[in-house]
């Protein structure tokens, strides 16, 4: 069984004998939690770190894992690598059920919870706390370049508080688990452009957030080794994508590219629709971006990894965030 909702672990902890961590990367280091989770195997599916002990555990290789398993066996991945994962359990024969990590809430005390936020970098509390600061009303987002619907996605937070969106991804890895995940949000698989028409978007099956339409970016990742495809892939202009799926026009607006959000938020007509929030990754160019929002009409609230926030200046911030709090808004 593939777990599609958040569980609490102390209601399902019974249920299991054996648990595994299946990602010894980023996202494990940054959110496994040692003292609240009763794991008893790790494992690397990229091979990076077998042999290596990790918290008194050896790291394992998938193939290990038959052998290892003792009795009935709950997966929590940690890589946004989920569909190669779970083709590796099929291969394998293993009859085992799978959570991904920000699924499994591993202890509640009193209005906190683990894990607190699905953003990399607390992302999507930082825009919870913007929205409720200007206590915008309409309850719709736009996330172009979504990657994984859940783990590492500053939206998903949002769609379990009741908000519906548009989600636009090009890579047909993530379409399944998309629809799987965020079955009331409206799917556009393909690429959001400056124009309508068809560009070679650049796979990377070994990286996949590395995904891009930009030509010079895609060439000089290919260059690094890494395994790749190059595809045309529709792109539909972004005002059109607004105009033809929102009744007037979002209430945030969460841009992940890799090396197009600029053109894309230029080209948005803000006039038309004075989207509320704009969340883009401006890397090293913030000054940049933010030359561009004032001219359009936007505050810089938060930059936060690699990503800024901007707000309609017209907005009146009030209020402090002082709390996690996931209830309806």
């Amino acid at each position: 069984m593939q777990y599609l909702n958040k569980v609490n672990l102390s209601e399902i902890k019974d249920r299991y004998d054996f648990f595994v961590a299946w990602g010894t990367g980023s996202l494990f280091n940054m959110n496994y939690q040692k003292d609240h989770l009763p794991v008893n195997m790790l494992v690397d599916g990229t091979k990076t770190n077998i042999g290596n002990k990790i918290d008194k555990l050896v790291v394992y290789g998938p193939e290990d894992i038959k052998e290892k398993i003792e009795g009935k066996a709950l997966i929590i991945i940690y890589a946004i690598y989920e569909v190669e994962i779970l083709n590796q359990i099929a291969e394998l024969g293993l009859e085992v059920d799978t959570i991904i990590y920000n699924l499994l809430v591993l202890e509640s005390i009193g209005i906190k919870r683990y894990p607190f936020w699905n953003g990399k970098h607390a992302d999507d509390i930082l825009l919870l706390e913007l929205v409720r600061r200007l206590g915008v009303k309409k309850k719709e987002y736009l996330d172009i370049g979504v990657c994984h619907p859940v783990m590492r996605n500053n939206t998903y937070l949002f769609y379990e508080m009741g908000w519906k969106g548009v989600l636009v991804e090009p890579n047909p890895i993530f379409h399944s688990l998309i629809k799987d995940y965020r079955e009331k949000d409206i799917l556009l698989p393909n690429g959001a452009g400056v124009y309508n028409g068809e560009l070679e978007y650049y796979a990377f099956l070994d990286r996949l957030g590395y995904g891009t339409f930009d030509k010079e970016i895609g060439e000089l990742r290919c260059k690094l080794g890494l395994k790749y495809s190059i595809n045309k892939i529709p792109i539909i202009e972004i005002n059109e994508i607004i105009e033809n799926n929102f009744k007037e026009y979002p209430t945030i607006i969460d841009i992940d590219v890799e090396g197009m959000d600029f053109e894309l938020i230029q080209k948005i007509d803000t006039d038309k629709y004075p989207i509320e929030i704009i969340m883009c990754e401006t890397l090293s160019n913030e000054d940049k971006y933010s030359a561009m929002m004032i001219q359009k009409g936007y505050l810089k609230y938060a930059k936060v990894g690699e990503n800024t926030i901007f707000y309609r200046n017209d907005l009146n911030i009030s209020g402090l965030f002082t709390q996690y709090s996931f209830g309806e808004l």
